[in-house]
């Protein structure tokens, strides 16, 4: 109850930061319905093209196909790109906004409280954190408006088109969801292990920096080094292993998107 109290505290905050930037996710939104459009169009077009221009061989339409062809997938590329520069857009915004503020909060805090908390943590969340909220708007952005929009244009053109092999197809969506799920909750726990150390690494940068003429007097490079290097294996071990998760979800909807082009086919 109370971390799903913090993610819609937490989404009412990031609409807060977004707001003054409405005019941007509106063009977004605009350009999305338009690409979904013509994702749609190229669906639609797909039967009548085979019935009424391939199968007769009606040579007066396979004249203007081609500059027809061309124009849906321009439009539609020309709508996809718009739609991603106004979200990121929006979404760098947010980002630059969300680092001013923590930077001025900052320079509030009592120098106790800094003393108490490690400056590699800290710099990674006004670097990275905020980085990583950027890039989290503008794909939750794509995936809410664009590929949403277009799934459901999608599904409505094949019930139109034949009801029965859309249901057959759609049925498999849920082992999709359960897989995807499974690794999705791996993913996010690595991915939180992984700021971690890149704190401790930002830490342990900012320290060696600080301090460097201690480390040459002591003669500490080798243990300095070493702990550096340990940290810096662990990030890379972390990041492997969101690979794997990240790119084992593609493989299973790549197999289940199979699996459902064999029943249509069967």
């Amino acid at each position: 109850h109370g971390k799903k109290a913090f993610q819609i505290q937490a989404i009412k905050y990031i609409l807060k930061l977004i707001k003054p930037y409405w005019y941007l996710v509106f063009l977004s939104i605009i350009f999305s319905s338009l690409a979904s459009f013509f994702s749609g169009a190229i669906a639609w077009f797909v039967k009548p093209l085979f019935d009424k221009i391939f199968l007769p061989q009606n040579y007066r339409y396979l004249k203007i196909l081609p500059l027809v062809i061309l124009v849906i997938f321009a439009g539609r590329g020309i709508a996809v790109f718009l739609q991603s520069y106004f979200m990121r857009k929006a979404s760098y915004a947010l980002g630059k906004d969300l680092r001013i503020k923590i930077y001025k909060k900052l320079l509030r805090v009592s120098p106790l409280n800094i003393s108490m908390s490690s400056s590699g943590d800290t710099i990674s969340r006004i670097i990275n954190d905020t980085s990583i909220l950027e890039s989290l708007v503008g794909d939750i952005s794509k995936i809410f408006f664009l590929e949403s929009l277009t799934i459901i244009i999608l599904i409505v053109i094949a019930v139109i088109r034949c009801w029965q092999l859309t249901f057959l197809v759609m049925s498999l969506i849920p082992v999709s969801i359960y897989f995807s799920e499974i690794l999705a909750k791996k993913t996010h726990r690595r991915r939180t292990e992984a700021q971690e150390k890149i704190g401790t690494l930002i830490h342990l940068l900012s320290e060696t920096l600080i301090g460097f003429k201690e480390i040459k007097v002591f003669l500490a490079e080798r243990k300095v080094s070493e702990k550096f290097e340990q940290v810096s294996v662990d990030i890379y071990n972390f990041f492997l292993k969101l690979i794997k998760y990240n790119e084992g979800v593609k493989v299973v909807i790549a197999f289940i998107t199979g699996l459902a082009g064999a029943f249509i086919f069967l």
